[in-house]
């Protein structure tokens, strides 16, 4: 009612006032239109990329049951009489087989117990930051997918030492959001390991520390371009900065010949922030 009310009286002005007010009037209500119209394509966007990564985990996690299950000969291999929705003879695990048809792009599975962090893990090597804002299927997707440096080899034995992996910070809680629970040292009591597969290996990291760092800042640690250490020198000295800009001592370091796995994402305490986690191969 008080809207009308007001506009009554709106229109009892002189005419130079009720068009200015009606011309801001209707500059409010596009960018309310425009707005919610973001808002509602961000909340659609996101139910869309979590409902696809639901189904590709759960059918990971259907292989996997039907491994556990599965009969097995003496030397503790699957029995190849029985009938599996996968290929045996295929050097890919059977878990990853289906996402793997589905795009060659596939170079793994990341996972942090107790946290929304359950995706693969993506590569293009001819295009940088190709997954920046597409999602698994290839098409545009704010979200983007959880992704490796192009430069970085995944696969044993040509493993880089470092292996960087990006993803975005969102505030819908998906993809690296969860990261930012580093800051504090009781989360990283609790999450201190990183399940990351290549489609060939199961693999466990053991975190050796998190940061900050503002990639504009003229005293930037590149973190993302130690891939591949040319001597003991600069790996030691790539793990030395990770400790002393990590926000905590969590007593675990890494010696050369150990492969390390970088996880970076957003940070906003910064004008252009990164926070960054370094883990290092332990199984």
């Amino acid at each position: 009612m008080n809207i009308f009310k007001n506009l009554k009286e709106k229109m009892k002005q002189p005419k130079t006032k009720r068009t200015l007010y009606f011309t801001l009037f209707g500059i409010f209500c596009a960018v309310f239109i425009v707005s919610a119209i973001f808002i509602a394509d961000y909340f659609i966007e996101s139910a869309k990329q979590k409902k696809r990564y639901n189904e590709l985990s759960g059918n990971k996690n259907e292989v996997q049951q039907i491994i556990d299950n599965a009969p097995t000969t003496p030397g503790g291999d699957l029995d190849p009489e029985g009938d599996y929705p996968f290929d045996l003879e295929s050097p890919i695990l059977p878990e990853y087989q289906d996402a793997y048809a589905q795009n060659n792009d596939l170079v793994g599975w990341i996972r942090i117990d107790g946290t929304v962090i359950d995706y693969p893990v993506m590569q293009h090597l001819e295009e940088k930051d190709y997954y920046l804002e597409r999602n698994f299927d290839e098409e545009y997707s704010k979200h983007g997918c959880i992704y490796v440096r192009e430069q970085c080899h995944v696969f044993d034995p040509l493993t880089s030492d470092n292996i960087v992996i990006y993803g975005h910070y969102k505030q819908d809680g998906s993809m690296f959001h969860d990261l930012h629970g580093y800051y504090k040292e009781s989360f990283w009591k609790e999450h201190q390991f990183i399940e990351f597969d290549t489609i060939y290996a199961h693999h466990t990291y053991q975190i050796i520390g998190a940061f900050k760092t503002n990639v504009s800042s003229s005293d930037f640690f590149p973190y993302h371009r130690f891939n591949d250490a040319q001597s003991e020198e600069e790996f030691n000295d790539f793990i030395s900065t990770v400790k002393s800009l990590s926000f905590y001592d969590t007593g675990v370091t890494a010696e050369y010949g150990d492969k390390l796995i970088t996880l970076s994402t957003c940070e906003y305490t910064l004008s252009n922030g990164r926070l960054v986690v370094v883990a290092k191969r332990v199984s």
